[in-house]
């Protein structure tokens, strides 16, 4: 997730430059620039479309429909291994916004509520290249939350030993989305701490300033469809129960009913090691046994 300087986005603008376009619509415009240039990866957004009361992007087996009311959440259509995965996000926990406007670039910006063209507090959704989705708040100053709470309806957050995060199906059979390491940057193009924890089911960025930070900060998680797995999720009991290679074995019948493309004798131990990895966490952690697109991969998730 990222931070970075938004507090010139109008008082920069010299009245020649701005005065044939309302205040906000040119608000929503810098903010849409500002949060592509804070984004590490560079990655650029594809132009969305006014449809209804929503706006939808399209890229390759990825759809993503972003409603004009935020409270309605964003609905994404992907197909990973030849299956469909449904999925509705929610926008941040912590700032109310107001409807959403549609950037030159594909971006979709909600103002902070209340404070279009006067503040620099907002969230800005986009889709990008690669059919992932980020959504980017803009913290505003040193008084703005600075926690913001992800949820996606059907799906609960985890985060793996090695800080891995990501949204896993409730029930046995469904899918693991992985969302992209936390950043942050301010206005100055430096770092913010920044982290993400587990709360219930929502995944929760927290920003961190420093002395130094210079405000407004972006802060974005990242849904990273096309790395997607679908598989059956082991309870805490069921993983617990792989105590030796007889019971991976085991597992790895089942597994291969609904999958048979594995190698019972070598999974079988790649299961066993892994159980044991889980059962050793504190707290004790599940595994998301993947059956596409890459049958056989096993992910650590919060049980």
């Amino acid at each position: 997730m990222a931070a970075i300087l938004v507090s010139s986005l109008v008082s920069g603008s010299s009245a020649t430059s701005v005065s044939a376009e309302p205040l906000e619509e040119v608000a929503i415009e810098n903010i849409a620039d500002v949060v592509s240039d804070a984004a590490p990866d560079q990655a650029e957004p594809v132009q969305a479309a006014p449809v209804a009361e929503s706006f939808v992007a399209e890229v390759g087996a990825t759809e993503v429909t972003v409603p004009i009311d935020g409270d309605d959440g964003i609905e994404v259509l992907a197909t990973i291994g030849g299956s469909e995965l449904a999925a509705t996000l929610s926008l941040p926990s912590g700032i109310e916004v107001d409807e959403g406007e549609l950037a030159s670039d594909g971006t979709i910006v909600f103002a902070e509520e209340g404070a279009a063209g006067q503040s620099d507090g907002g969230v800005a959704v986009q889709t990008l290249e690669d059919g992932a989705t980020r959504i980017q708040t803009v913290i505003a100053d040193v008084g703005s939350e600075h926690e913001f709470g992800y949820a996606v309806d059907g799906f609960r957050a985890t985060i793996d030993a090695q800080g891995q995060a990501g949204f896993v199906s409730d029930g046995v059979d469904g899918a693991y989305v992985p969302v992209a390491p936390a950043w942050a940057t301010d206005a100055n193009g430096d770092p913010v701490d920044t982290h993400y924890e587990v709360r219930a089911d929502q995944l929760f960025q927290v920003v961190v300033p420093g002395p130094d930070t210079v405000y407004p900060v972006v802060a974005d998680p990242t849904w990273q469809w096309r790395s997607a797995a679908w598989g059956m999720t082991l309870n805490r009991k069921e993983t617990a129960s792989i105590k030796d290679y007889s019971v991976a074995a085991g597992m790895c019948g089942l597994f291969i009913k609904k999958k048979p493309i594995v190698a019972c004798g070598i999974w079988a131990s790649y299961l066993l090691t892994q159980a044991v990895t889980a059962n050793k966490l504190k707290p004790k952690g599940c595994l998301h046994l993947v059956l596409a697109p890459l049958p056989g991969a096993i992910i650590h998730v919060k049980c």
